[in-house]
């Protein structure tokens, strides 16, 4: 949903249950047919944890309003954060920091610990609005990681090499780049949608215009990958070019099984076209 549209809705909603905005949201809501009460049954006193199974659920993050409890914010440098210079956006402005190779100087990383064992399959999903990178290495986009020399991420940047805005996939082990490929992108592209998804021990990259068909750019293996927390995140990657806003709308986690159709999407042959 688009967030000028979604402002209206929140505040409708405030206004006819008289729901204070200030009131703690869940870190991860329930999947359809949860029984609340059981679920409050089942509980293990003190611990948050469950006695028994119980469905999985989904994270989902719109950025409206203050931060979700649930997100650490790694290298955090607050005055480059705000939540309300464009409300219903997270913003984070651009800076200087990286986690290519051994570098761990990426500023304001947005991770989520997971919720899953290390062969459970997973979908993470972001809504970057109105970025507008213009010098190398401006980037925004998600990212799965254990520490920040094993991660794969999937970034809207700026790649000189390419001639302007790309495409990026990433992924290191043990602070070895083991796969940097870079698509450019033809035209505009006010809004994009990046999606990784683990299934078995692969990560797929895949994009989208408009949040509704997505294309899959490309797969790599991590056996040695456990995945343990995802997010976001943007920097500048030097101190030579300026800061910019990037923009995040929403941002959506759910285990693979819950989401069939990412499963179907799994099939599709690989990107093969020079430019998005």
């Amino acid at each position: 949903m688009r967030w000028t549209a979604r402002l209206i809705l929140v505040s409708m909603l405030i206004g006819n249950t008289g729901t204070s905005a200030e009131e703690p949201r869940e870190i991860f809501r329930e999947t359809p047919k949860v029984d609340r009460r059981l679920a409050q049954a089942l509980l293990v006193p003190n611990t948050g944890l469950f006695t028994t199974v119980l469905p999985k659920k989904i994270f989902h993050d719109d950025f409206v309003g203050k931060p979700d409890p649930a997100w650490k914010i790694l290298n955090e440098n607050a005055e480059n954060i705000s939540y309300t210079k464009h409300p219903g956006l997270l913003t984070i402005m651009t800076e200087d920091g990286s986690m290519s190779e051994f570098r761990d100087s990426c500023k304001n990383i947005f991770v989520i610990d997971s919720p899953l064992k290390p062969d459970e399959g997973f979908v993470i999903t972001t809504r970057i609005f109105g970025f507008e990178p213009t010098k190398n290495f401006h980037q925004a986009g998600i990212l799965c990681m254990d520490n920040s020399d094993d991660y794969v991420s999937f970034t809207f940047e700026f790649d000189g090499g390419q001639g302007g805005p790309s495409l990026c996939t990433t992924h290191e082990i043990a602070g070895e780049v083991k796969v940097n490929l870079s698509i450019p992108v033809k035209g505009p592209l006010p809004e994009v949608w990046l999606r990784l998804v683990r299934s078995d021990a692969k990560y797929y990259y895949f994009v989208s215009r408009d949040g509704e068909k997505y294309q899959l750019i490309r797969s790599v293996d991590w056996k040695e990958g456990k995945g343990e927390q995802f997010g976001i995140m943007a920097n500048s990657a030097s101190l030579r070019v300026n800061s910019i806003e990037a923009n995040f709308d929403e941002f959506e986690f759910a285990p693979l099984d819950l989401k069939p159709e990412v499963k179907e999407d799994l099939k599709l042959e690989p990107y093969s076209e020079k430019s998005y």
